[in-house]
């Protein structure tokens, strides 16, 4: 592996980290608000601060005629669709179920990208794809107090997320060629808001509880969940392929388990460490062979 590559495993891994906190964060602040609620605050604040900067560094926002048909779609899809896909999977299924379900992540986009770009899948990603999910797997199940519950709807609805992000990071790639990440960033915080904000105005949300602490840890997670995290995670996009981009968000419940472990004393078994052991090494293996 090339220094240049490293540089950007590197940046995709801290991407997935903070990605692994902010779910802590994120069932935290989902105590005091309905998911569609908090996605749309999350959304709003995001547009609001990208929107700004740009706004003042560009004195404008600049996207060619041909680009808006795919940056509506992708935004949609990436920031709404996907958002409340999980949020709703979550709620009619359980944590554990949505992890392993979203760990198939890789297989979606690696199938898309075989027919989409004619990228080939050597067998090192295939291992990768493999041993992440079942790492995934052992880890969640591993936990003291796993729960396994779901509906059919709720299966459906968190492998329909799983494709609506695989479809997201596909078509990024397309986009990010000609735009800045902090635009791209805007326009799709924006778009995404205004969707959220049709679903909010016909169903009033059922918990509300805002606080000062909420909106400022609300703005937090923003900033660090979605604006910073997406930039930097458009970025990698451009140069690591984008199953090995999937195969390494494996690392996301990874890093909220040991967040919970190390923050709160969440019990940590040795079947999750096991799990942790094969994620980590079928990430180390795609990106020295991927």
């Amino acid at each position: 592996m090339n220094n240049n590559k490293a540089k950007w495993i590197i940046l995709l891994i801290g991407i997935d980290v903070t990605w692994g906190m902010m779910f802590i964060i994120n069932d935290y602040l989902l105590g005091y608000v309905s998911p569609d609620l908090f996605v749309l605050m999350k959304l709003f604040f995001a547009s609001v601060i990208t929107l700004t900067i740009v706004l003042v560094r560009d004195k404008g926002i600049f996207i060619k005629k041909k680009d808006w048909p795919r940056i509506i779609v992708v935004g949609l899809v990436g920031m709404f669709i996907y958002n409340n896909l999980e949020a709703i999977g979550i709620s009619l299924t359980s944590a554990s179920v949505a992890s392993l379900v979203l760990a198939t992540i890789p297989i979606f986009t690696a199938v898309a990208d075989l027919i989409l770009y004619n990228n080939k899948i050597n067998k090192a990603t295939v291992l990768g794809i493999v041993g992440s999910i079942v790492g995934v797997t052992i880890l969640t199940l591993g936990a003291p107090e796993a729960e396994i519950k779901a509906t059919v709807v709720g299966l459906v609805v968190m492998i329909l997320g799983a494709i609506m992000w695989a479809f997201y990071m596909i078509n990024v790639k397309p986009i990010e060629k000609n735009y800045d990440p902090l635009v791209m960033v805007a326009m799709f915080a924006t778009i995404g808001m205004f969707g959220n904000l049709i679903v909010v105005a016909f169903h009033r949300p059922e918990k509300m509880d805002i606080t000062l602490s909420v909106v400022l840890l609300m703005i937090v997670a923003s900033i660090l969940g979605l604006v910073v995290t997406q930039y930097y995670y458009i970025k990698v996009l451009k140069h690591i392929n984008v199953t090995t981009v999937a195969i390494f968000e494996n690392l996301i419940p990874l890093t909220s388990v040991i967040a919970a472990f190390i923050l709160f004393g969440d019990a940590l078994t040795a079947e999750q460490l096991v799990g942790a052991g094969i994620i980590l090494v079928s990430v180390t293996l795609v990106s020295l062979k991927g």
